[in-house]
Formats: structure tokens, sequence, C-alpha cells
């Protein structure tokens, strides 16, 4: 017999002489290199991207005496189970953009962008306007450039919970030039020990400002809730700066975001003008709310402040 005959003969019979040690090595191989192939062909989206090394810096650090964007958001707690004979209560988040024309200052061309990180480090793209919005000409010398527009609707967010929000806004001042702010907030937190030590039911910050909270009936299955911010001096001292968070806390002891606000500088009292709903099966007893004022001087005065449900419904 030939070289050749044999050597055919020796390949034929190849995969016989392959042990099951020898041929899962080799599947496994095979495995490797098509996962590898179909990585690269078709890579998964990233939603950690996070805007952390970007040039955000946190919204106490910056004044712009021209424009102030901030944001509400707004915590609503819901049922998110599919059964009926079960309750399984989550978060869902709106987020509203406000952004104001300082004093005198006319503003022209405004873009902005806003955007969110989760508990779980996701990152959400909220809203990136397409075309710039001039100021308008009215209610001077305060004006509004943008008043509750909705940039984010429903967000089932990671966790349950917001833990920052990114602003970015770009627009031509009064000299045609175009600026720039990139701001970046802290959504604030609530822990166990805070609430049986610091909260009190004094809703008053110094002689600076007063925080009202309502809630009324509206239906059987919902309450409506909303919170004011008074000035309690009518000449503010600028710059300064709030943040406020609101939680609701329930029957079980189980606590849930709220209501918040981020970034106000504006010279003027501030009321959301959309209620929210809370609604009943949740068995709300109590909502806390945190809120810091930084002054012009850069001190950092605190506000904690608790009350009933049944309080405010008696109101």
């Amino acid at each position: 017999m030939s070289k050749s005959n044999i050597t055919i003969k020796k390949i034929v019979r190849f995969p016989e002489r392959i042990n099951d040690l020898s041929l899962f090595f080799i599947v496994l191989l095979y495995g490797l290199i098509l996962f590898v192939i179909v990585n690269l062909s078709f890579p998964k989206t990233n939603y950690h991207i996070g805007l952390e090394n970007l040039d955000y810096y946190p919204g106490e650090t910056v004044y712009n005496s021209e424009i102030n964007p901030f944001v509400l958001t707004r915590g609503t707690v819901v049922d998110k189970s599919e059964s009926e004979n079960e309750v399984e209560l989550g978060i869902q988040y709106r987020i509203f953009a406000y952004i104001d024309a300082m004093g005198n200052n006319k503003p022209q061309q405004i873009k902005y962008f806003y955007s969110l990180t989760d508990k779980e480090y996701k990152t959400w793209f909220l809203y990136e306007s397409t075309s710039g919005i001039n100021t308008p000409s009215s209610s001077s010398p305060y004006r509004r450039v943008v008043s509750h527009s909705l940039i984010g609707n429903n967000l089932e967010v990671g966790g349950d919970v917001i833990r920052k929000i990114y602003m970015r806004l770009k627009y031509n001042n009064n000299d045609k030039n175009v600026q720039t702010m990139k701001i970046s907030e802290e959504i604030m937190t609530l822990s166990r020990k805070e609430r049986g030590s610091l909260f009190s039911d004094k809703n008053t910050l110094d002689d600076i400002l007063k925080v009202t909270l309502t809630l009324k009936n509206y239906d059987s299955s919902k309450y409506k809730t909303n919170f004011e911010i008074t000035f309690l001096d009518e000449e503010i001292d600028m710059p300064y700066y709030i943040r406020m968070q609101t939680w609701l806390e329930s029957e079980a002891g189980k606590v849930y975001p709220l209501l918040g606000l981020y970034n106000y500088r504006a010279p003027k009292d501030f009321k959301p003008a959309v209620e929210t709903d809370i609604f009943k099966y949740v068995n709300p007893e109590f909502i806390y709310l945190k809120l810091e004022y930084i002054d012009s001087d850069m001190d950092v005065h605190k506000l904690y402040y608790k009350v009933s449900v049944a309080d405010l419904l008696a109101e």
C-alpha cells in the first residue's frame, strides 16, 4: 500500500481516534471562537457610560448671573404587579426641566441637555434640544424660558432610585458670546438614623424661607400633593442655592422618594404647576422634607421637616 493511501486512511479514521476529553476541548475552543466573533460583530449596548469625567460641576459651586437651569423630580409609588391578588410597589419618576433668565438679561439660542444615572449606575439620556430657544420679553426682570417641560416620563430606573442628574446648557449672552454650563446634582438620601433624630414639625428655615406641603383627598383611590417655597424676606441676597427632597413613609415603615427640587437659584417663590398623585393603597403615614440652603457667604442652612398625612388632610 502506498504512503498516500495510508495517510488518507488515517485522516478518514481521525474522528474515531479522538477520546472524549479531546473532543470536549475541541468543542469548547470552537464555542469560544464563535462567542468572540459574535461579540465583535454585534457589541452590546453599554448603559454604564456615565458622565462622571466630563467636567460637570456640582450645582452649589456654579452660579451664573444670566441664567438658572433647575430640575423638579417627581416620584410616584405605583403597583407594578400584574396580578390582581398581589401588590408590588415601585417608583415611577417624571423629570421636569426649568430654565430661568436672571435679572434683566436676555440669553438667546438656549440649547439644553438633561441626563441622569440611577442606583445601578446606568445612564439615562433624557432630552437634548434640537434648536435654540430665545428669552421671552415679558415678565421683566424675571423670565422663565422653559417652564415645566417634560423631559422624562414614567422612568422605571434601576433600583427605583435616581442617583445623579446632569444638566448642560449652551447659549448666547448679551454680548453675543457663546457660554456653556455643565452642572451635576447629587440626589439627596434619607437614612433610617436621620428619620429617628433630625426631623421636627418646624417648616421654616431661620428667617430665610418657609416650605408649605399640601395634601388633599382627590377621589377614592388617591390623594393630590404639592409644595411651595416662600421667601420670608422680599430682598433675597444673591447668589443663593437650594436643593430639596421629600419622601413618603408608609404605615409599614417603607420609604419612597416623592418630590425633589435641585439647583434652584431664581429670585422668586416656587410652586410646581401640577400636583402629584399619592395612591391610597400605599397607606402613607408621614412625609419627610430635607432642604439645604447655601447663602451668598457660602454658609449652609438645613431644614428637616416631618409631618403626618393625617395632619395635612386636616388642614
